[in-house]
Order: structure tokens, then sequence, then C-alpha cells
């Protein structure tokens, strides 16, 4: 029992709200790496990657595909 109850709060106190709280006052300290490491990722080439903005508003439109006007079905009923 004492075990289940241990899982119980580690799984929610501790990495539900201990976890990320402490990870928003680290801010860019989280992302530390020591000296060496950072060495040999500069040196493969490792990066960190950032993604590409999405365009909105009026860069949205021009980006968006165009949908096509013409009717699956004619004005009588018959197909085009």
């Amino acid at each position: 029992m004492g075990l289940a109850l241990a899982i119980a709060m580690d799984a929610t106190l501790v990495r539900g709200a201990l976890a990320p709280a402490f990870m928003r006052l680290a801010g860019d300290l989280n992302w530390w790496a020591p000296g060496p490491l950072r060495r040999l990722h500069d040196r493969i080439g490792i990066a960190e990657s950032v993604p590409e903005p999405t365009p909105t508003g009026d860069l949205a439109e021009r980006h968006a595909v165009p949908k096509s006007t013409r009717p699956l079905v004619g004005a009588e009923g018959e197909r085009p």
C-alpha cells in the first residue's frame, strides 16, 4: 500500500506540479549542456531545430489551396 501511495504522489505532485513549475522558473537554464557535450554537438552539427511559422491573415489566404468552383452536379441534375 505504501509503494502505491508513493508512486501516486510522485506521479501527481512531483511530475505534475513541481517539475513544470521549476522548469518555468529556470527558463533557459533548463537547456544547459556541459562543455564537452556542447562541443561535440557543435562538431557533429547537431543543432536545435526551429519550426517554420505558419502563415496567418493575408498570408494564409495567399497560400491557401484553391477550392474548385465547378459544381459536381449541374443545375438540371446531370453530371458535367
